[in-house]
């Protein structure tokens, strides 16, 4: 009997034990390595906690988290802002969403519904940016898993236009460009919480489209501006050089000369006018109307005298002024720049998901990028960039800070000499990016 005794109070001990001094969470949590593999293992196996954590965070019972448990893990390559990472991909039970967890218990990304975007593409590799897109590595590219943005062709296959239009942006303007004002666009878009982390900006001055050309484009719905984005865009950045980096070689700004397109661009201006300067562009509507669908914009033109040499050699390269790809425009930048004993390194990347963060290095080191869109906002244009503005959103989940990015880059889009912002996370579609370099 006394034995018994001794049991039960040893019994009672211990249970006393246990409610007066129950596990000390932070001080587990404390011990726990900050490597992503480490952290896998113990939301792993601490599962039902982590879904409860998360549930008394949100604090909202109609969006209740109900996963079981992991999956499946592999590992993925992040691109962050603070460079290449390695990471893990989680993907959740059932169709409970996925995560991408890196180290210092940090996750880029988390959905709670939703299966794995990752589900059934055969790889090389994966990686995460976080301005935005998964990606999967073939042969040493990376490509986005929208199709939709790795070829032109995949492009007009699945066309995805964006006909929201969100605060902060010009009148009348819908999807990811046209932003005037980024905070009351990010709000609008992706709710409260995001801050500015960082931005840069370029002193680059912006030029209107229709200021620079030579001829109109007569609709019926009134006249418009040259087709000329290709070049304006190239002569924009060479402007920028020439006033902030090569005055002592390029052509400043105020350097103003007079332009006679007769003389200057001869393959261009026979075009739309013959060796008497009778206008040769005349057509005739279905309501019998005859007009001229190009002509003169003005009797006579002052242009910058840079823009003068732009045009100069466009009309000796191309012979067209009117419809330029990325790599015409590439070829202006870097063979204007030549001409004057300045080298511009270009490099054209069109699998843009895997780069586009490459241009916060680019302005911080003081060079400028073309931007070049194929659909959205601005149909096919391509724009001169000069900056960029970073949003944060940081949530905590129990020991875990999910931190969301949003990037913005800042363009003289040939519409509008302001700032005008597009939404990069936002966009879908084939596109292009041209990083310059000055040497």
């Amino acid at each position: 009997m006394q034995t018994f005794f001794k049991i039960l109070l040893a019994m009672l001990m211990i249970l006393n034990s246990i409610s007066v001094n129950p596990i000390d969470e932070q001080s587990l949590l404390d011990t726990l390595p900050p490597e992503c593999e480490a952290v896998a293992d113990f939301i792993e196996e601490n599962f039902a906690l982590f879904v409860e954590k998360y549930n008394e965070e949100i604090e909202d019972s109609d969006a209740n988290w109900s996963a079981t448990g992991i999956e499946s893990r592999m590992p993925i390559f992040v691109l962050s802002p603070d460079g290449l990472e390695d990471a893990l991909f989680l993907d959740f039970s059932a169709e409970d969403g996925y995560a991408v967890l890196g180290d210092n218990y940090v996750m880029y990304d988390f959905q709670t519904e939703g299966e794995s975007p990752l589900k059934d593409i055969e790889a090389d590799a994966f990686a995460y940016n976080v301005y935005g897109g998964y990606l999967y590595m073939v042969d040493g590219n990376y490509y986005s898993i929208e199709e939709q943005n790795n070829s032109i062709e995949s492009y007009w296959d699945s066309l995805i236009m964006n006909q929201q239009q969100y605060d902060g942006q010009e009148k009348d303007q819908t999807g990811c460009g046209k932003i005037k004002d980024t905070d009351k666009y990010i709000k609008s878009k992706y709710g409260s919480g995001w801050k500015l982390n960082k931005s840069g900006s370029l002193p680059m001055t912006g030029f209107d489209q229709w200021d620079l050309s030579v001829y109109k484009n007569n609709r019926k719905d009134g006249a418009i501006s040259e087709g000329n984005c290709w070049v304006v865009s190239a002569y924009t950045v060479l402007q920028y050089y020439a006033d902030e980096k090569y005055s002592s070689k390029m052509p400043i700004s105020s350097d103003i000369v007079d332009y006679d397109p007769k003389t200057s661009e001869p393959r261009i201006y026979k075009l739309y006018y013959n060796k008497a300067g009778n206008n040769i562009s005349g057509t005739v509507t279905r309501d019998g109307i005859k007009y001229f669908k190009y002509q003169m914009k003005n009797e006579s033109y002052k242009f910058n005298k840079l823009w003068a040499k732009t045009r100069e050699y466009v009309d000796e390269k191309y012979g067209k002024i009117n419809g330029g790809t990325i790599w015409e425009t590439e070829n202006i930048i870097k063979n204007v720049a030549k001409d004057y004993d300045v080298t511009i390194n270009t490099n054209v990347s069109v699998l843009w998901g895997y780069t586009y963060n490459n241009v916060i290095s680019s302005i911080d080191r003081g060079d400028a990028f073309i931007w070049s869109t194929s659909n959205d906002t601005y149909g096919s244009h391509t724009m001169a960039g000069c900056g960029y503005k970073q949003y944060i959103k940081e949530t905590k989940i129990w020991f875990v800070t999910h931190s969301e990015y949003k990037l913005f880059y800042e363009l003289r889009d040939g519409h509008s000499k302001e700032a005008r912002y597009y939404d990069v996370n936002g966009h879908v579609g084939f596109s292009a990016i041209i990083f310059l370099e000055a040497v």
